[in-house]
């Protein structure tokens, strides 16, 4: 029932809070909900590879570790639920599994107590992944620095998050998990950084001889152009006579052309051959703590920062301690947390989510 004194002492005790600078009590902002867990089916194929029973009691215990994950929870107008994926194997290290904490928006919602529609995943806003012996995760958003060398430029580190460090990989964030802290990237020395442009000139250079060796063959008309301008000497021998003339011309050219080709390639050969020497000359002058250094890439000499003006970074390749062979002892070797946001003004909540995990309890999953 409408009582105008009840409304008179709540204005008036509002006009008093805000005349008096008093602070109105805080709100409390409602939770997100987590939807019930929910395991991705299994090709038969990996379920008889996949212990997919262990994987499940330690994907749910990651998955507990992000509802605990506060910044997740206030997302505004947001429902949740872990996605648990045990999957293919991983040379070198076991087989991959995730849980993907996925965050979805209203257009991804049903009816029910936090109910999630058919389809909902096509709709999610972002997700914060925990994935299990999937190196490529590690660089998946860092842009190559030499592709031939399967070497990246380093992620630069943003944050340390207690004993672990969130690093900022290309638009991404990540934190990677390894038994005993080893490295999860190494770095590539100038010593292998110049052996590598050394080859590459090496293979340049058998490209460039092996061209010469082609347009130095003289030309030679073709057994079956020679075999119709017989023919047409004895059926046509007007034809037989334009086939020979077209056969001269397609001669002259092929000799001009191979004249100037000879010297192109004769020159381009000579500077394959000058850029090997002085490669080996660059490398004999440096000391061995020079050749043991880190390689950063610039615009000095062989692309390399040193006597440049640009420094582009260091270049790195994932550990390759990492690798377990072909006999894998632990079952989770390594763990990458990353976050990606298909909302795009989500970015810097997910980074926050990623500071909130509880490293220290997650690290007890590598065994």
């Amino acid at each position: 029932m409408y009582s105008p004194h009840v409304n008179r002492r709540a204005v008036a005790w509002l006009a008093l809070a805000f005349f008096a600078g008093l602070a109105l009590p805080a709100q409390p902002q409602p939770e997100n909900c987590w939807a019930p867990d929910k395991m991705q089916s299994v090709e038969a194929s990996i379920a008889r590879a996949t212990p997919v029973a262990e994987w499940q009691k330690d994907l749910e215990f990651a998955g507990n570790l992000l509802k605990q994950v506060r910044t997740l929870r206030r997302i505004p107008e947001k429902r949740l639920r872990n996605n648990i994926y045990p999957g293919h194997p991983v040379p070198g290290f076991g087989h991959f599994a995730r849980v993907s904490a996925m965050l979805y928006p209203p257009a991804g919602w049903a009816a029910g107590e936090c109910g999630l529609g058919k389809g909902a995943d096509y709709f999610n806003s972002g997700h914060v992944d925990i994935t299990c012996n999937d190196p490529r995760l590690i660089f998946e958003h860092q842009p190559h620095a030499v592709r031939e060398l399967q070497a990246y430029f380093e992620p630069p580190a943003a944050a340390r998050l207690g004993e672990e460090t969130l690093y900022h990989a290309g638009e991404n964030w990540v934190v990677v998990l390894t038994p005993n802290r080893q490295p999860p990237w190494v770095p590539i020395t100038v010593a292998e950084y110049l052996q590598f442009k050394t080859q590459e000139a090496e293979k340049r250079l058998v490209e460039l001889e092996t061209t010469l060796t082609e347009i130095s063959k003289p030309f030679a008309p073709t057994p079956e152009s020679l075999e119709l301008i017989a023919e047409f000497k004895k059926t046509d021998p007007a034809q037989a006579e334009q086939l020979q003339q077209t056969i001269a011309e397609t001669r002259r050219i092929w000799e001009e052309n191979s004249i100037a080709g000879r010297k192109q390639y004769g020159e381009l050969i000579q500077e394959q051959q000058k850029l090997i020497a002085e490669i080996a000359a660059y490398r004999s002058n440096l000391t061995a703590a020079e050749r043991g250094a880190p390689a950063r890439l610039g615009d000095g000499r062989f692309d390399l920062a040193a006597g440049g003006t640009l420094d582009r970074g260091k270049i790195v390749r994932l550990n390759p301690a990492l690798s377990q062979g072909e006999n894998p002892t632990r079952r989770i070797q390594l763990i990458v947390v990353n976050v990606f946001a298909n909302d795009q003004t989500l970015w810097d909540e997910l980074a926050q989510a990623l500071r909130e995990v509880d490293y220290p309890a997650l690290r007890r999953l590598l065994r």
